[in-house]
C-alpha cells in the first residue's frame, strides 16, 4: 500500500491524466508498416475498432500483387494489453490493370494506408501511389495519380473511384510535352482530419504534392458522391497573385500536410481556410518550407485560390510545413495553427522545433506569431513529425495538443502532451515508448485525432510505430478535483496542555490536527478512496541540513511513535466531505525544544487516489496541482511576540592556581541570572582547553536554584566542551547557580614525553550564556577565567666523601683523591625541571699554594638529564659549553699544575695507613682536643674558590640523582703547623627559583661534604688513670655477690624434697602408668615405614 500511495502522489509531477498503464497494443504483421495511419471508433453495436494502415502489406487473397498495402480492422478488448488478432480488408479496385509492355500492376507499392481519416461515418484511406497503366505515348512512364477508398462505419462495405473527369483529363500533360502536370499527382499523401466547413459537399480534404512535377495542390472530396463531381483540384496555377504563382516551384510539395479551420469572423468573404504544408518550399534562404493559409474560391467563371497568410521556416532543411494542426487552444474562438519543423535545430542535430501562430480578431494579422517555440532536445528525435489537437482532456475548456518525436531514445520514441491555456502551451506528460514496451520503435509516427472509444466523455487517441508494426490506444482519465484542508486547534500552542483535548499525562505542548477532504468532478465516481499521508515541522525536518521533528502523531486508538503517518486511508463521497483527526504531542520538553520555540509547527499532507486496479479500465485520477497542503501553529511564547531576555552571569574557579601533582581538581562555580523577559532553552557553554576534563556537576542544596544538567560535548574534531542545560523556562530575577568540576592530574596538564618547559601555563574557561531568542545584552552574557599551572618541587641535597679520611705521603708530593657524592632528591609534589646546583671548591690553601688546577676539576654522572661545567675559577667567571659526561672515568686535561694520577678504585694508602686509621678512629674523643684547620668556601676568600654548576633537566618526585666530584689535592699545598688534621670541605647549595612556570624550594639550603687528612705522624699523649677507682669497683662486686648469695639461701633455693615424698607423688598421679603407655607408643611407631614418594 505504501508504494501505491507514493505513485498516486507523484503522478501529478511525472505524468497526468492519458493513462500509460492500461495500454492496447494492436501488432500487426511483422514488417509491413502496419501504424503508419489509423482511426478508431465505435460501431452500433457496442464494438470498438481500430483501422489501421499497413503501407507495405499484401493482400491475403492475391500474392501476385507486390506489396501494395492493406488496411486491417482490430476489435479492442480493454481488458487485453497486447492483441494481433487484426484482420486484412484488402481494399481493390475493380480494375486490374496490367499494361502488356510495362512490368507489373497499377497497385503495386501504392502505399495503402499511407493516409487515413474517419469523417461522417466513413473511414477514408488512400493509396497515393496507385498507378494509371495508361502510359504516355510520348514515354513508358505510368502515372502515379493515386487513390482513395470510402469505407462504411460497418466495415461490410467500401467504394473507390479513379480521380478522373473531363476537368481532370483536360488538364493532363500535351502529348508534345515532357513535364508532368497531374500524371504524379500523388493525391491522398495527406488527409485533413476535420472536415472542410466551407463546401458542405465536397468536404474532405486530400493532400497532392506531386501535381506539376511535385509543385503540389491538393484536392475538395466527397466520399458520398456518386456522380464525376466527386471532388475538385487546386493547384498553383489557381491562385490570384502572380507573385504567389511563381513562388511555388518545382519539389514545393505543397499540401505535403493539410488541414482547415476558421479565421477572424471579421473576414466574411472567407470564413474558412485551408492550411497547406510546403516543408520544400523555396526562399533566397534557402529551401525553408512554408505554410500557406489559403481561401478557395469557385466560380462560373473558374476556381481562385487566395492567400490570406504565408509563413516561412526560419532554417533550411528544417521540414517546416510537414505537419501542421489548426484548432483554437487558447480558448478565444479562433483557430491557433502549429507548424511542425521536424529537421529544425538550434545545437541538438535534428531535434525538432513546433512553431505556434494564435489566431487574431484584427484582420490584417489573422494569425499573429507566438515568442515560444516548442523545443525538441532529443538529437535525431524529430520532435513536431506528427502533431495533433487531442480535445480539452483536462476539462479545463482549452484544447491540448500531442506531439511526436518518434526518433529519441535510439529510436524509441515519445509523444508529449501540451495542455491548452490562455497565454500558452503547457508542458504536462511526457509518454516514452519505453514505458509501454520495451518492442516500439519509431513510437509517434502517428498521432490520430481524437475519439472517445471507452465512452468515459474523455477523448481517447492512437499512436502508431510503424517501424514495430504496433498501434497503441491511449485513454485519458477522469480528472478529480479533490480539495484539502488542514486545520490545527490550538493556532497558538500553550506550553502546558492541561486543558486541551490532546493533553497526555505530562501536560506537554500538543495540537488536534484535522484533516477534510472533498471532491468534484467530470463523469468521476460517486465515492472515492484517498491515501493520504501526514508530516509534521516539515519546515524543520526538510531543511538543509535537515533537523529532527519535535512532535509524534497519535489518535484516540493509536500511539503512531513517530512525527509522521504514512498509507492511511479514507473513504470520501462526492459532494460530501470526510474529516479525521490526529494529536501532535511534543515529545520532550529540553534545551532543543526551546531553541525552536519560535519556529512554526508546520503539519503538512500529501494525499493521492487509493486505487485499486481493474483490468481493461482506466481510472480517475487527481487534478493536475499539487496534492499537497499545509498548516501551521506557533507556540506560545509568554511575551508580546519575539522574547528579549536578559542574562548575566558570574564566574569564579577555586583553586585559581594549580601546582602539578598536587592540585587533582579545579571547580568553576557559575551563576546565571535573567534580569529581562523569559527566557527559553537557556544554556551554559564552557569551552575549555585541552589540559583539562570535564568529571561532574553539582548545586548548591541551601539556596534557591533552577535546575540544570551538565554533559560533555566531543566535538568532530575531538575538542570538548562542556553544555549545561536549564531544565525550565528562566523567568525574570531567577538563577541558577551549579559547579563544575575539572580533572586537572599531571597526565592532563603535561602530556607523556613533553619537554617541561614547553607544557602549557594556564587553563582557560570561557562560560557563555545562551537562550533561543535574542538577548537585549550580550556583553555580560561571556566570562572568561585562567587558572595558573605551575611546578612546585622541593629539593633536598646531601652528600659524603670517599673515604672521609686520608693521611699525607711521607714525601708530600701526590695528590689526595677524594670522591664526593652528591644526591640530590626532589620531594615533590611537582616535577623538577632544569634544577641548579653549584658546587664550591676551595682551591688556594693557608699557605697561599693551589691545591688543585682548573682541569683537574671534574664530575662523574651516569644520568641523562644531568650536566654540569665549571663557571668561577679564582675569581674569574667562565661560561663554557655543558658537557654530558660517561661514568668512566677519563684523564683529566693536560693544563696542571702538578702530577696527577687517574682516578683508582680505591684511594692509595701506605700499608700502616689503615691501622692508624682505626688507631684515630679509637682515640676520636682524643683527636676532637686537638686543633683541627677548616679548608673551606666559609673560611676562603671568594677569589681562592672554583664553582661548578650542575643542571638537572629532569627530576620526578621522590626521584633522586647522583653525581661525583673529583677533589684531588696537592700534598704540597697543605701545611700542619699549629694543627693535627686538616678538614677540607665543598659545598653544595641548591639553587632556589620563582618564576611563572615553576617554584623550586630547597630543602636544605646547602650541604657541606667534609673530608679529613692528617699528617704522616701524629704524637697522642698518654693519660694518668687513678688506681683507687680499679680498687673500688672490685671490693663493691665482691660484696654484691656474697649479699645475692645470702638472700637465694634464705628463700629455700638451695633446699631439695625427700625422695620419699617425691615417689609417693608419682604413684598418685599415675606417672608410672603414663610412662608405661609412652614407652608401648614409641615401640610401635619404630616398626613404620614411610612411603616411597
Amino acid at each position: 500500500m505504501d508504494v501505491l500511495v507514493l505513485t498516486c502522489l507523484i503522478c501529478g509531477v511525472y505524468s497526468f491524466n492519458v493513462d500509460t498503464d492500461n495500454v492496447v497494443s494492436m501488432r500487426g504483421p511483422e514488417g509491413t508498416y502496419f501504424g503508419y495511419s489509423a482511426v478508431m471508433y465505435d460501431n452500433d453495436d457496442g464494438k470498438q475498432w481500430v483501422i489501421a494502415g499497413a503501407t507495405k502489406a499484401n493482400f491475403s487473397n492475391d500474392n501476385k500483387i507486390k506489396e501494395p498495402g492493406n488496411i486491417f480492422k482490430c476489435q479492442v478488448d480493454f481488458k487485453q494489453s497486447v492483441q494481433n488478432k487484426c484482420e486484412p480488408m484488402n481494399l481493390r479496385v475493380n480494375d486490374n490493370n496490367k499494361w502488356p509492355d510495362l512490368p507489373g500492376y497499377e497497385e503495386d507499392n501504392e502505399l495503402l494506408g499511407a493516409s487515413m481519416s474517419f469523417i461522417d461515418d466513413t473511414i477514408v484511406t488512400c493509396a497515393p501511389m496507385w498507378k494509371n497503366m495508361i502510359p504516355l505515348k510520348s514515354s513508358k512512364l505510368v502515372h502515379a495519380i493515386g487513390r482513395c477508398f470510402n469505407v462504411d462505419r460497418s466495415l461490410k462495405s467500401y467504394t473507390t473511384k479513379q480521380f478522373k473527369n473531363k476537368v481532370f483529363k483536360s488538364q493532363y500533360t500535351p502529348e508534345n510535352s515532357n513535364d508532368l502536370t497531374f500524371e504524379l499527382a500523388q493525391i491522398g499523401f495527406s488527409i485533413s482530419n476535420k472536415k472542410y466547413e466551407e463546401d458542405p459537399k465536397l468536404h474532405i480534404l486530400l493532400g497532392a504534392p506531386g501535381f506539376f512535377e511535385n509543385k503540389g495542390g491538393f484536392l475538395q472530396y466527397s466520399a458520398t458522391e456518386t456522380t464525376e463531381q466527386f471532388f475538385d483540384s487546386f493547384t498553383h496555377t489557381e491562385f490570384e497573385s502572380e507573385t504567389q504563382k511563381q513562388g511555388i516551384k518545382q519539389g514545393s510539395f505543397m499540401g505535403y500536410s493539410i488541414t482547415s479551420g476558421k479565421l477572424s469572423d471579421s473576414d466574411t468573404d472567407c470564413p474558412s481556410v485551408i492550411v497547406l504544408g510546403t516543408p520544400h518550399f523555396s526562399s533566397k534562404d534557402g529551401i525553408v518550407g512554408a505554410v500557406l493559409v489559403v481561401c478557395a474560391e469557385i466560380r462560373m467563371t473558374g476556381k481562385s485560390l487566395y492567400v490570406k497568410k504565408q509563413f516561412s521556416g526560419k532554417q533550411s532543411g528544417s521540414g517546416f510545413g510537414s505537419s501542421v494542426a489548426f484548432d483554437d487552444i487558447n480558448g478565444d474562438g479562433l483557430d491557433d495553427l502549429l507548424v511542425g519543423a521536424p529537421l529544425q535545430y538550434n545545437s541538438v542535430l535534428d531535434s525538432g522545433v513546433v512553431h505556434i501562430y494564435y489566431g487574431d480578431k484584427d484582420e490584417n494579422v489573422l494569425l499573429r506569431i507566438s515568442q515560444k517555440e516548442l523545443q525538441g532536445h532529443s538529437e535525431w528525435g524529430r520532435f513536431g513529425t506528427a502533431l495533433q489537437c487531442i480535445g480539452d482532456i483536462n476539462k479545463d475548456g482549452y484544447n491540448d495538443v500531442a506531439i511526436s518525436s518518434p526518433y529519441e531514445d535510439n529510436g524509441k520514441g515519445s509523444v508529449y502532451i501540451y495542455h491548452g491555456g490562455p497565454t500558452e502551451l503547457t508542458f504536462t506528460q511526457k509518454i516514452q515508448a519505453k514505458d509501454i514496451s520495451n518492442d516500439l520503435f519509431s513510437f509517434g509516427w502517428y498521432i490520430s485525432a481524437a475519439y472517445d472509444i471507452d465512452k468515459n466523455n474523455y477523448s481517447d487517441f492512437l499512436i502508431g510505430s510503424y517501424k514495430s508494426d504496433i498501434v497503441t490506444v491511449l485513454r485519458t482519465r477522469p480528472i478529480i478535483k479533490l480539495n484539502n484542508t488542514v486545520e490545527i486547534f490550538p493556532s497558538v500552542i500553550p506550553l502546558n496542555s492541561s486543558e486541551l483535548k490532546c493533553k497526555d499525562e505530562q501536560y506537554r505542548p500538543c495540537v488536534t490536527v484535522k484533516l477534510c477532504f472533498s471532491y468534484d468532478g467530470f463523469n468521476v465516481p460517486p465515492a472515492i478512496m484517498v491515501a493520504y499521508n501526514i508530516s509534521t515541522d516539515t519546515s524543520r525536518t526538510t531543511s538543509i541540513p535537515s533537523k529532527p521533528g519535535r512532535v509524534h502523531l497519535s489518535s484516540n486508538n493509536e500511539d503512531f511513535g513517530s512525527d509522521y503517518i504514512i498509507g492511511k486511508n479514507i473513504q470520501v463521497g462526492k459532494g460530501s466531505g470526510s474529516c479525521v483527526e490526529y494529536y501532535a504531542i511534543v515529545q520532550a520538553v529540553d534545551r532543543k525544544f526551546f531553541e525552536s520555540l519560535e519556529e512554526s509547527l508546520v503539519i503538512e499532507t500529501t494525499y493521492g487516489l487509493s486505487e485499486t486496479p481493474i483490468i481493461g479500465e482506466v481510472q480517475p485520477i487527481l487534478d493536475n496541482v499539487p496534492s499537497r497542503n499545509s498548516n501551521s501553529a506557533n507556540f506560545s511564547t509568554g511575551c508580546n511576540g519575539t522574547c528579549n531576555p536578559d542574562l548575566h552571569i558570574e564566574a569564579t574557579l577555586h583553586p585559581k592556581e594549580i601546582i602539578v601533582g598536587e592540585t587533582s581538581e579545579t571547580v568553576l562555580t557559575v551563576k546565571v541570572i535573567n534580569t529581562g523577559d523569559q527566557s527559553h532553552g537557556t544554556q551554559i557553554n564552557i569551552e575549555i582547553s585541552n589540559n583539562t576534563r570535564y568529571i561532574g556537576f553539582s548545586q548548591p542544596t541551601n539556596e534557591v536554584t533552577e535546575p540544570v544538567d551538565c554533559r560533555n560535548i566531543v566535538e568532530e574534531n575531538n575538542e570538548t566542551h562542556v553544555q549545561c542545560d536549564l531544565r525550565n523556562t528562566l523567568f525574570q530575577q531567577q538563577q541558577a547557580t551549579f559547579s563544575v568540576r575539572f580533572s586537572v592530574s599531571r597526565y592532563l596538564l603535561i602530556k607523556e614525553n613533553q619537554n617541561l618547559g614547553n607544557f602549557e601555563q594556564n587553563i582557560i574557561f570561557i562560560t557563555m550564556a545562551e537562550t533561543t531568542s535574542p538577548d537585549l545584552d550580550m556583553s555580560d552574557n561571556q566570562r572568561k577565567l585562567i587558572a595558573s599551572v605551575k611546578l612546585h618541587a622541593h629539593v633536598e641535597l646531601t652528600g659524603i666523601s670517599k673515604p672521609d679520611q686520608l693521611t699525607i705521603s711521607e714525601r708530600k708530593n701526590n695528590v689526595l683523591t677524594f670522591i664526593h657524592t652528591y644526591e640530590i632528591k626532589n620531594r615533590g609534589p611537582s616535577p623538577l625541571h632544569n634544577g641548579t646546583i653549584e658546587i664550591c671548591l676551595p682551591v688556594i690553601s693557608d699557605i697561599e699554594k693551589n691545591m688543585m688546577a682548573r682541569g683537574t676539576i671534574q664530575v662523574l654522572h651516569n644520568s641523562p638529564v644531568i650536566s654540569w661545567r665549571v663557571i668561577r675559577f679564582l675569581g674569574e667567571m667562565i661560561y663554557k659549553p655543558e658537557r654530558q659526561l660517561s661514568t668512566t672515568t677519563t684523564t683529566p686535561p693536560t693544563e696542571t699544575l702538578f702530577p696527577t694520577s687517574t682516578l683508582p678504585e680505591r684511594p692509595t694508602v701506605n700499608p700502616n695507613r689503615k691501622r692508624r686509621e682505626t688507631s684515630f678512629r679509637q682515640t676520636q674523643e682524643q683527636q676532637s682536643k686537638r686543633t683541627i684547620k677548616d679548608i673551606s668556601c666559609s673560611t676562603v676568600d671568594s677569589s681562592k674558590w672554583a664553582i661548578i654548576e650542575i643542571k638537572v633537566d629532569m627530576l620526578e618526585k621522590d626521584q633522586t640523582e647522583t653525581f661525583d666530584v673529583l677533589v684531588n689535592i696537592s700534598e704540597n699545598s697543605l701545611s700542619f703547623t699549629k694543627v693535627s688534621a686538616i678538614l677540607y670541605k665543598s659545598i653544595g647549595t641548591v639553587q632556589s627559583k620563582n618564576d611563572n612556570r615553576q617554584l623550586i624550594v630547597a630543602v636544605n639550603t646547602s650541604y657541606a661534604v667534609p673530608s679529613e687528612i692528617f699528617p704522616r705522624e701524629v704524637r697522642l699523649e698518654s693519660e694518668k688513670v687513678n688506681i683507687w677507682i680499679i680498687v673500688g669497683g672490685c671490693v663493691g662486686g665482691l660484696l654484691l655477690l656474697i649479699l645475692v648469695g645470702i638472700c637465694l639461701w634464705k628463700c629455700g633455693f638451695f633446699k631439695r624434697k625427700k625422695k620419699d615424698h617425691i615417689q609417693k607423688w608419682k604413684r598418685q598421679s599415675g606417672y608410672y602408668a603414663k610412662r608405661q603407655s609412652v614407652r608401648a607408643g614409641s615401640t610401635k611407631s619404630s616398626n613404620y615405614k614411610p612411603v616411597d614418594w
